[in-house]
């Protein structure tokens, strides 16, 4: 089985059909019972494919086939009927697991539940399709090999789960079920048989992609009572879900905040689950969704057991702490936040309103994520989900991936097609990505071009948005093609040096000349070249950063920058914004204002959040909206590059490089940290004595140091 190559149908499935339950609707449980002529210690492998639709759960003899939570991954399954008519690719990722353990000699088991996913999930405004399975289990004996397959001769019946709806909640009604049905002896007489279903016009795939698990258990603590309501504090916002012992009726609602004693309505985005036990009490948490929260409030009888707290499963691969509080607050947040958003094998928005593959916030914090965590694998499926999301017939690229219609930028969420496979080039030394991907990328550029005025990219898809910069503290005041043919230089820069590499040499030259032209229409449309501030549009919400960050303005321009904000050291940016304006002052060796910016109180700043008991990153700098927003987060790269100085890149030549060229931040006494390449782990330690700094490292033999 190897991973992330396409295989046909047949050489997956054998002679396996696509089922589902006869009236296409509720939440079905699906049985088949297959006997094994043979004694136990003769089976010698036995292992499933299978994908169910829109999300599965399945049992082996009473046994959960898999730790696994909310499969299959999510991407673009096949193609949908979308107004936009665009035409992009699509895949679907198999499950495989070895289930030689738990099959016996006679009569075994195969029990799928199946609920609302990524597939069919209100996630989308226009779902792919209803709820359907195929699997096949491959078992070799000692005399001979047998294939079990999904066929019409499964038998299903609804399930004890009675309503899911994906990014909110579900409801489950245990009145006459057990666990019965998962036994090899139970009575199915009553069940329906399955019927076909419509096979799939997709591609098939095995991924090495981390699936979501069950990271840890938090007990929480008790907030107050109120009659037959009780309300929890799980200690931080997350994703997940409580695992309860459940009697009689029970509902259980979520928040993010709380209003007193209570929870915040504000902040809870419609999110429930509720339960009907039996005759007896019922352990059990959500099948098929989780939850965006850090409260919630339990009406009826119920023990709470934890909190199971989900996402991909992610290692974190780096640290860092200092001196400062209010910094390594920030280093924590992020990655509670950015964890809490991988799910599904796509790095979302949030994890609960919307759930979506947001480009924009993706490209953003990517540089971010591959120096915190251990995401190669994790990026190596998202990256295809952006390739597959782009438009085959004009190169547009969509605002998430894998695509669902959602608001965005041409520049700033399309870009990704480039900027996050450059990342992953320059990070983990793989180009597999940007060779095969350097079409699509060209591809864009044109797109870009089929939607400029005066080499200004002014528009979009028909009746689409097309934003520029977005959430910042009050109305953006950037002008949407500033920030869009910002983007456009910017992925320019790096295709260029990716048609260097790959001896595109025929392209490096007009590539360069598009570049020039678009910076001109810059200048030329947002750039004062008058008085001694030279600045882009008066260096409103970060402008001056933007034009310097891409070669343009002059030294007045860097002058009247770094004024700004020495004067006012708070965040007037939003998404891109905030980032740019903290890469450039650090390039300019103002650690000391980056310092300040962060850890203010007020009026928009990381420290703020801290302030007000945060413990992630919100949407807008204000309180409103979601509580778990990853996209702020991209500075958090510098606290690596800047701060302690570790400047790490994949040469051209293929060889690891790193040079250590921290920048002081007098505000700090001490500081450590480090990353861990692919190469190992790049440690520096840094200790401020009697005014000057001592810097210590540790940096694998394999990876060339630059002075």
């Amino acid at each position: 089985m190897e991973k992330n190559k396409e295989f046909s149908f047949s050489e997956i499935f054998g002679d396996a059909i696509w089922i589902q339950a006869g009236d296409g609707s509720g939440f079905p449980v699906f049985r088949k019972t297959f006997e094994i002529d043979t004694a136990k210690e003769n089976i010698k492998e036995a292992t499933i494919d299978i994908v169910g639709f829109g999300a599965f759960l399945f049992y082996v003899n009473g046994v959960l086939g898999t730790e696994d939570l909310f499969l299959p991954l999510n991407s673009d399954f096949e193609e949908r009927n979308f107004p936009e008519g665009e035409e992009t690719a699509h895949r679907v990722y198999v499950s495989h697991y070895d289930i030689t353990p738990i099959l016996k000699s006679g009569r075994n088991t195969l029990a799928v539940l199946l609920g609302d996913g990524w597939y069919n999930g209100n996630y989308s405004d226009v779902p792919f399709g209803g709820r359907k399975l195929c699997y096949r289990i491959s078992v070799r004996t000692a005399s001979g090999e047998m294939q079990i397959v999904s066929d019409e001769k499964d038998l299903w019946h609804p399930s004890f789960v009675t309503d899911c709806v994906f990014n909110c909640g579900e409801a489950q009604d245990f009145s006459g079920w057990g666990d019965s049905f998962l036994e090899a002896d139970f009575d199915d007489s009553g069940w329906e048989h399955a019927i076909s279903a419509k096979a799939l016009d997709t591609r098939y795939f095995y991924s090495d992609c981390p699936t979501d698990r069950v990271i840890s258990e938090i007990v929480p603590k008790l907030v107050a009572e109120h009659g037959d309501v009780v309300v929890y504090d799980a200690g931080k916002n997350l994703s997940g879900y409580p695992l309860i012992e459940a009697r009689g009726d029970v509902s259980i609602e979520f928040s993010e905040a709380l209003s007193g004693e209570d929870l915040d309505e504000a902040h809870m985005h419609s999110q429930y689950f509720a339960v009907k036990a039996g005759e007896k009490p019922q352990l059990t948490h959500p099948q098929f969704t989780w939850m965006g929260f850090r409260y919630f409030r339990v009406r009826g009888d119920a023990r709470v057991i934890c909190v199971q707290e989900t996402h991909s499963n992610v290692d974190i691969a780096s640290d860092f702490c200092c001196s400062d509080e209010t910094l390594n607050w920030i280093y924590k947040a992020f990655l509670n936040t950015q964890l809490s958003n991988m799910h599904g094998g796509i790095t979302s928005d949030c994890p609960h309103i919307e759930r979506r593959g947001y480009t924009g916030d993706g490209q953003l914090t990517c540089r971010a994520v591959m120096r915190c965590l251990d995401a190669k694998d994790f990026y190596n499926k998202w990256i295809d989900d952006i390739s597959d999301c782009q438009d085959r017939k004009t190169g547009h690229v969509q605002y998430t991936a894998p695509y669902t219609h959602s608001g965005g930028g041409p520049g700033g969420w399309g870009a990704a097609i480039v900027l996050v496979p450059y990342e992953y080039w320059k990070y983990y030394g793989d180009d597999s990505k940007i060779r095969s991907m350097y079409p699509q990328m060209l591809r864009y550029f044109d797109y870009l071009d089929a939607h400029s005025e005066m080499n200004l990219v002014t528009s979009d898809r028909k009746n689409e948005w097309c934003l520029g910069e977005w959430c910042t503290p009050g109305p953006v005041a950037l002008p949407a093609p500033f920030v869009n043919n910002y983007f456009y230089v910017k992925a320019l820069e790096k295709v260029i040096e990716i048609a260097a590499y790959l001896g595109k040499n025929e392209d490096v030259s007009s590539l360069q000349e598009r570049m020039d032209i678009r910076k001109k229409a810059i200048v030329a449309a947002y750039f004062n070249p008058h008085g001694w501030n030279r600045s882009f549009m008066g260096n409103i919400q970060g402008a001056n950063a933007f034009g310097l960050d891409i070669g343009l303005g002059d030294e007045s321009t860097k002058n009247a920058f770094i004024a700004d904000y020495e004067k006012n050291a708070y965040y007037d940016t939003g998404i891109f914004g905030t980032d740019i304006v903290t890469r450039k002052l650090f390039d300019y060796g103002r650690g000391d204002i980056v310092y300040r910016m962060m850890t203010a109180k007020e009026p928009h700043s990381f420290g703020t959040w801290k302030e007000k008991g945060a413990t992630s990153f919100w949407e807008y700098w204000d309180n409103a909206r979601s509580h778990s927003h990853p996209m702020f987060g991209a500075v958090v790269a510098y606290f690596f590059e800047y701060m302690l100085g570790i400047r790490y890149e994949v040469a051209s030549d293929g060889i690891p490089q790193v040079r250590i060229a921290p920048v002081d931040i007098p505000q700090l006494t001490w500081l450590k940290g480090h990353i861990t390449t692919p190469f190992g782990k790049i440690f520096v330690s840094r200790v401020c004595e009697n005014g000057a700094w001592k810097t210590e490292t540790d940096i694998p033999e394999g990876i060339k140091v630059i002075e």
